[in-house]
């Protein structure tokens, strides 16, 4: 399983009443909605890193930051097998230019071995 899936899978879980994307859907839900987005990954000495961007959405820029509370506290409890580490590199307000839809990133780094 990749990174990128794990987590959506993950969240889906940690967060039932949010939906989870690996990209934002043609047509963008009108509710709270994460999207979670591989930006690299790395192998050393057989453990890998994986960042992520996940972005929290929702109708109001409170809103959207709220979400990506809630994000923040599921992800710091993601540290069980397989995950060795989870990392928090920033988070920012982000909305989208194009529709000034309001988005919270954050940018994560997980560290595992396999996620088989």
């Amino acid at each position: 399983m990749t990174p990128e899936a794990y987590v959506i899978k993950y969240l889906d879980e940690a967060l039932p009443d949010v939906l989870v994307f690996g990209e934002v859907p043609e047509n963008e839900p009108r509710q709270d909605f994460l999207t979670v987005e591989l930006t690299g990954a790395s192998i050393t000495n057989q453990v890998s890193s994986a960042t992520l961007a996940i972005d929290s959405w929702s109708l109001t820029r409170s809103q959207a930051m709220e979400l990506s509370v809630q994000v923040k506290e599921a992800m710091f409890k993601m540290l069980e097998e397989p995950i060795g580490d989870v990392m928090l590199d920033t988070e920012y307000n982000n909305p989208r230019l194009s529709t000034k839809h309001p988005r919270y990133r954050t940018m994560w780094r997980i560290v595992y071995v396999s996620l088989d």
